[in-house]
């Protein structure tokens, strides 16, 4: 039942949503790139977890300690994630919004963001819940562009936005910034974009995901696959996940149910008539 209580405030929530996105945000300015050295096949999500959880100050929930594995990947010399940037803004009453830059790989702009859209019992102490979401931005938005605007815009009061409605009916949002959201208007070469491909955002977007994961275990809130919504093109992008993710044992798989917003499945534009001599 409570799995149908929280479809059903995603689905009163798209109204919401809809007004949202009427307001582009800028371009984030560029992260620091220096340091660490990674590809994708040796990026360590619950490492990722491991050092978020701890750039913040959560609680670790007894039990839970990452010693064992963080011991682990130093023996082995494994890379470690890296967390280039974090901040943590209140945006009305004991709702707040967490924000990381989270480097994913060895290319200057291959960083993505991570959010989080919480209710807190005190600071820096999230509530406790079951409930979840992971938030897919389309084109020409960030994921606080779409889904968090009024911390964005002076017309637009700080609680406005789908993720805030949620988030005041204890459900823990998550979402992600894809990486070209991160790169600056002033890089004028972007040559490194070439393989930048559905694939790549793919894979950012379930990094993402396993990342939440993890972090939501450490902190209490138990490691279960999450629901997924995704706007405009992250509909396409939702359902490519969901695509992949048939692969994998059940057991495996992170995504537990999947909302498209304002995209189908199938396109209702018909093919071009055939042109006969």
């Amino acid at each position: 039942m409570k799995r149908y209580r929280l479809i059903g405030l995603l689905l009163a929530g798209m109204l919401l949503l809809s007004t949202s996105c009427s307001e582009d945000r800028g371009v984030v300015a560029p992260v620091d790139s220096s340091g660490t050295d990674f590809t994708a096949s040796t990026f360590d999500a619950q490492l990722a977890a491991q050092e978020l959880v701890a750039s913040i100050g959560w609680e670790v929930e007894p039990g839970q300690e990452p010693a064992t594995k963080a011991a682990s990947s130093q023996s082995t010399g494994a890379p470690t994630a890296c967390i280039e940037a974090f901040t943590r803004t209140s945006v009305a009453g004991d709702v707040v919004h967490y924000e990381w830059h989270i480097r994913v790989g060895r290319g200057q702009y291959d960083v993505i963001g991570l959010h989080r859209v919480v209710r807190e019992s005190r600071p820096y102490l999230p509530i406790r819940t079951r409930a979840n979401v992971f938030l897919q931005h389309g084109d020409y938005k960030t994921f606080a562009g779409c889904f968090l605007p009024g911390v964005l815009s002076p017309r637009i009061p700080d609680d406005a936005g789908f993720a805030v409605y949620l988030a005041r009916n204890d459900v823990d949002v998550w979402g992600i910034d894809q990486a070209w959201c991160l790169v600056p208007a002033s890089e004028t070469n972007l040559s490194f974009m070439a393989d930048w491909d559905m694939q790549r955002q793919v894979n950012d977007l379930l990094t993402g995901i396993e990342i939440a994961r993890v972090a939501r275990l450490l902190t209490g809130n138990g490691y279960h696959a999450m629901l997924l919504s995704g706007y405009s093109t992250g509909g396409p992008m939702g359902f490519a996940a969901l695509n992949q993710e048939t692969q994998l044992r059940p057991a495996l798989r992170k995504i537990a149910g999947f909302i498209a917003v304002d995209q189908g499945l199938k396109s209702a534009v018909q093919s071009p008539p055939t042109i006969r001599p």
